[in-house]
């Protein structure tokens, strides 16, 4: 066993083959970082996105008439309706709320919001876990 230890050190040793092997054991780790961090950022990019487009729904179902506007069970059934594709779902996350207020013009709005919260990797200097919320605003059909 230490004669094929020495023969592989020295073959190592005697080639350009060992200097790329250490070159590659050391940025190796670097490299694996990079690649997880990247992975990491287009995972919540991928939630923020989700969460956009559940508060978007959300609003347009709830911007359909005034019953609808006052109808949170239908706003939540419609905002979260595609959600499914976010990690970690639970009945409280992520959440939907919603708020009717009449403008200035005497017009009905509603303002939805979709709030999620993200679990990261635990990077050093990024809060875990990441909370993200969207609220989009709508008038309501007469």
């Amino acid at each position: 066993m230490r004669g094929m230890v020495r023969r592989l050190l020295r073959w190592l040793s005697a080639s350009e083959k060992g200097q790329s092997i250490v070159e590659f054991s050391l940025t190796a780790p670097f490299l694996l970082v990079i690649g997880l961090g990247a992975a990491d950022v287009a995972r919540a990019t991928y939630s923020f996105l989700a969460v956009n487009n559940a508060a978007a729904n959300g609003a347009l179902y709830a911007s359909l008439s005034a019953s609808n506007a006052s109808n949170t069970s239908g706003i939540q059934t419609a905002a979260l309706a595609n959600t499914q594709v976010l990690g970690n779902t639970t009945p409280s996350n992520p959440s939907v709320s919603s708020q009717t207020q009449t403008d200035g013009g005497g017009f009905q709005s509603v303002s939805i919001t979709v709030t999620y919260q993200l679990e990261t990797a635990g990077w050093p200097g990024v809060p875990n876990p990441v909370m993200i919320s969207k609220t989009i605003v709508m008038r309501v059909m007469q």
